[in-house]
């Protein structure tokens, strides 16, 4: 169990997803390690500039400051401010853009840590806040619709939210079977993805699910040797080069569009993983080597 191995990323990144039913567990676990282990886990935390004074605490507070370094603060919540403003005639356009406005402001409130632990089934009180606001939102519109006879209200389902996130984490945990370090590491570089797309994007496209299952994501955690990988990228720009010619530069054609979304890919995907894993931008560098050699 990664609570009491000795790995201090790995139990950081644990602590940082909450894979566990009861928040009550680290607290249990890490009370109960060696002091010196506990020691030594909150040096590798601690940022240099507040010194040793945080190791002279007890044992039992070094445990909560680990915690409180590791988790997530709880995000204040704020209800759904969108109401529909009957003094005026606001084209439906307009009115889409405001619920689109809002409906991004309380997605974008909502941590990935948190979708994740939702989706494996646990208690997350977040994302009911979130169903709460859409709840809301539904009434809301029901209330003034029922205004105009005859005008159809929307399903209040959630389903959406099904096939937008919470499936796609679903396949991805039931597709890896690598172990659970593996797994964290991954979440750690989707975590990336996810912020890049929905929390800091200026519009969010709601018809396109989280991928949570990219294709070279997969390739870096499956090659644990830099070669393999290198021809296997090697192979698959060698195919795609030979299907282009002068003219596919000129008329910009579908196949050239192809590998230029794949190079995106390629270099995103690896700039993720270097920042949440900076010990991956070795692995990569010997994969370049590699790649010119070949």
């Amino acid at each position: 169990m990664i609570l009491w191995a000795f790995d201090h990323q790995d139990i950081k990144r644990l602590l940082r997803f909450r894979l566990y039913e009861d928040d009550e567990l680290p607290r249990h676990v890490l009370q109960n390690r060696n002091a010196d282990v506990v020691s030594g886990f909150l040096a590798s935390l601690l940022p240099a500039e507040l010194g040793m004074f945080p190791l002279e605490l007890s044992h039992h507070d070094k445990v909560e400051e680990i915690l409180e370094l590791c988790q997530l603060r709880t995000v204040p919540v704020e209800p759904w401010r969108w109401h529909p403003n009957y003094s005026y005639n606001a084209e439906p356009r307009t009115i889409a853009s405001y619920i689109d406005v809002e409906s991004s402001r309380q997605f974008q409130a909502v941590p990935f840590e948190d979708w994740i632990r939702y989706a494996l089934g646990y208690p997350t009180e977040s994302i009911q806040w979130f169903f709460s606001q859409h709840k809301q939102l539904h009434d809301i519109v029901s209330a003034h619709l029922d205004l105009f006879p005859g005008d159809e209200v929307p399903d209040q389902s959630n389903q959406w939210v099904v096939g937008y996130i919470i499936r796609p984490i679903q396949e991805l945990f039931k597709a890896h079977l690598t172990g659970l370090p593996s797994m964290l590491k991954k979440l750690s570089v989707l975590a990336l993805s996810f912020e890049r797309k929905y929390r800091t994007s200026a519009e969010i496209d709601w018809s396109a699910p989280f991928d949570a299952n990219p294709a070279y994501l997969n390739d870096f955690f499956a090659f644990r040797e830099v070669e393999p990988l290198a021809r296997k990228l090697t192979h698959i720009d060698a195919k795609e080069f030979s299907s282009l010619s002068v003219q596919s530069f000129v008329e910009d054609t579908a196949a050239l569009r192809s590998l230029s979304g794949r190079w995106h890919l390629l270099c995103s995907s690896t700039e993720e993983c270097c920042r949440a894993l900076p010990e991956m931008a070795t692995f990569f560098k010997s994969c370049i080597c590699v790649r010119i050699d070949i």
